[in-house]
């Protein structure tokens, strides 16, 4: 049966449809404001047209008039992309909260219902957590928004910088190839141009930093509840396409603060994203109904009314669903070669490595020397 902390699990992982559309609707505002970047960038190619002259002196100055229009624009654009971003990211982030804060109440219902044989009416209101996280909370946290270790204002400006340069790049690389305008422009938003790579990067820093707020934002509602929780556990999809990274992670749980929880061998990395387009989630444990019960007396208070047996599922447990080695197991040999490669696959098969090996304290991907090294010290200690 599940306990209480899958049933999360299932809440909250139903409401990535509305997630879903919140990050279409950001990435869908950052292309267009691109879009209109390449038009304005192919219009000053237009106007300017360096490869007209013949003289190397002529067509140099026309560059360089060209380079400083097209500067102004780019910075502009990823400042307004930015902006947007940061203004729909706040509203995600209260968003979370208050779906997750929904998701936990309805699952300890649900909990009671499927442990007691009850109904929803019988169960009635059980309000484990409230949507009380400040206004200057959520917003903080959006100010405050890191992507892989850096803050994501840094991201967007970093890649205005790099735009400016692989558009500098594309244009001097067609004069000294002596191309004309038509192939100066396939350049800029052809199939292989500077723009396709930047809104690819636009996109991929979009589908990141939702996940961010997301788990961030969840960090904020858990922190408001310290007493009534264990901790949190990390969750990963289970697929031929999971990282490494996440392959090591998924089912570990640490307290609030960071500690491990009995079982779990990695620290704490920070919540997910633990890499770009990561899927990763974050879930509360709870600690059990008798303790629940000592220490609060709202909830013991509402525990009295219900059957004893309809509170087995509030156990102060890990998940039961199926982990990543579960789901490993169960695949064919191609899908696991697929997952692991040869030589991390035979290692695991022989019990030399466990999936947590995959990465090292830190967190960082360990390659196939360092795997074997540390087969080797484990030996030398033995």
């Amino acid at each position: 049966m599940s306990n209480l902390t899958d049933i999360i699990l299932d809440r909250v992982t139903g409401d990535d449809m509305d997630f879903m559309r919140v990050e279409a609707d950001v990435q869908r505002n950052a292309l267009r404001r691109l879009r209109q970047l390449e038009r304005d960038l192919i219009a000053q190619l237009a106007r300017v047209d360096p490869s007209e002259p013949k003289g190397q002196k002529a067509q140099m100055a026309r560059l360089d008039k060209l380079l400083a229009a097209t500067r102004f624009d780019i910075r502009t654009a990823y400042l307004e992309v930015e902006r947007l971003a940061s203004e729909q990211l706040v509203g995600l982030a209260r968003l979370t909260i208050d779906q997750t804060a929904d998701a936990v109440n309805g699952s300890v219902s649900v909990s009671i219902q499927r442990a007691g044989g009850l109904s929803a009416a019988e169960v009635g209101d059980v309000a484990f957590f409230t949507r009380a996280v400040p206004q200057e909370t959520v917003t903080a946290t959006v100010d405050a928004l890191t992507v892989q270790g850096a803050p994501a204002r840094d991201w967007w400006r970093g890649q205005a910088r790099n735009t400016q340069a692989q558009y500098i790049r594309a244009i001097r690389t067609g004069l000294n190839a002596g191309e004309n305008l038509t192939q100066l422009r396939q350049r800029i938003i052809g199939p292989s141009g500077i723009m396709k790579t930047s809104q690819r990067n636009a996109d991929a820093m979009i589908q990141t930093s939702i996940q961010s707020v997301i788990n961030e934002s969840r960090m904020d509602l858990y922190r408001q509840h310290p007493d009534l929780m264990r901790g949190i556990e990390w969750r990963s999809v289970l697929d031929n396409r999971t990282s490494p990274i996440c392959i090591a992670l998924s089912g570990q749980a640490w307290t609030i603060d960071g500690a491990r929880l009995l079982g779990t061998t990695e620290p704490f990395p920070g919540p997910p994203p633990a890499h770009w387009r990561c899927r990763s989630t974050i879930v509360p444990v709870f600690r059990s109904q008798a303790v629940l019960s000592r220490d609060f007396a709202r909830l013991k208070n509402k525990f009295d009314q219900l059957p004893s047996s309809s509170l087995a599922g509030i156990d102060g447990q890990l998940s039961q669903g199926l982990t990543f080695e579960g789901w490993l197991r169960g695949q064919s040999e191609q899908v696991q070669r697929q997952k692991l490669g040869p030589k991390r696959l035979q290692l695991w098969k022989d019990g030399q490595i466990a999936l947590t090996d995959l990465i090292d304290q830190r967190a960082r991907p360990r390659n196939i020397e360092q795997l074997e090294a540390l087969i080797q010290r484990r030996k030398d200690a033995a």
